[in-house]
């Protein structure tokens, strides 16, 4: 659904290396690494991967705050577990969520001492050298933080130079396919217009334009019919009553199925099983 050109992304965050001495990381909507430069982290990061224990809360952190960010949807300034500033920046299309960018691995003005201390307790647990660790935690860079606020504006604003020149698109003509996908694989599930959104990444107004233009019908209309399709299959290819079918296809209220379905199909549901079994019984005779 989402397509990167690496290249081209790389040649963004290099360039932006070169003017701030800040690396810059791309996600793309799912938190999925992309790609990112400098290749690697800084020299005290590195060392920090190399411990298990440092290495999941890195992880952990990435993830909880992909997660904030997304609910967000703008700007996230973030700490790291040794104590380290960032922030994370969404890249949206249309309303579409596209991925991220992220830049991290700084020392904050004031924070000197809060991040010496994680420093020193990563030592403690680890049993690593301190002045070894200080040598290449001396290495980070120091930003006040309305600098790092600047950069974080500066890339938010650069985020429309990415899709307009293509370098990170979504493939239109494949969202109503994966839309369509993911209800057909989640019906007993909550499939409210906020529910889909939340899981296809885009905003209201994106699902209902899709929906009209590409599915013909709203978005709410849209699941009802999926919901009605399949329960005519269940029904003409098991022996599962009405009250099953109905749980089946994320519908709780027996009665309020049974009006959906007779509004689809003209017939009760009940009436729709029965034909079905004298179907299925002159078939297998």
């Amino acid at each position: 659904m989402i397509k990167a050109n690496v290249n081209r992304l790389r040649e963004v965050a290099k360039d932006f290396f070169r003017a701030t001495f800040v690396q810059v990381s791309f996600y793309d909507a799912d938190a999925n690494f992309i790609c990112a430069y400098p290749d690697q982290m800084s020299r005290y990061c590195r060392a920090l991967q190399q411990l298990p224990q440092e290495k999941a809360a890195c992880t952990a952190f990435i993830q909880e705050s992909f997660t904030r960010c997304r609910a967000q949807g703008d700007i996230l300034y973030t700490k790291c577990p040794a104590g380290l500033s960032g922030a994370w920046i969404p890249i949206y299309e249309n309303g579409i969520l596209l991925g991220f960018i992220e830049f991290s691995q700084l020392i904050r003005r004031g924070d000197e001492a809060l991040t010496i201390k994680h420093l020193e307790a990563i030592c403690e647990r680890h049993g690593l050298d301190t002045a070894e660790m200080r040598q290449k935690y001396a290495h980070l860079q120091n930003f006040e933080q309305d600098r790092i606020e600047s950069l974080a504006r500066i890339i938010k604003a650069s985020t429309y130079y990415l899709w307009l020149n293509n370098m990170i698109e979504i493939t239109a003509e494949n969202l109503p396919q994966h839309i369509t996908a993911y209800i057909e694989n989640n019906l007993a599930a909550d499939l409210s217009v906020s529910a889909i959104c939340k899981h296809m990444h885009i905003s209201k107004s994106v699902l209902y334009r899709i929906s009209n233009t590409h599915l013909k019908m709203g978005i709410s209309e849209y699941v009802r019919h999926i919901r009605m399709e399949k329960a005519k299959a269940l029904f003409k290819k098991t022996s599962l009553s009405v009250a099953a079918v109905s749980e089946s296809v994320g519908i709780n209220d027996a009665n309020y199925f049974t009006k959906l379905f007779k509004a689809h199909t003209g017939v009760m549901p009940s009436k729709f099983k029965a034909y079905a079994t004298q179907s299925r019984s002159r078939r297998s005779r």
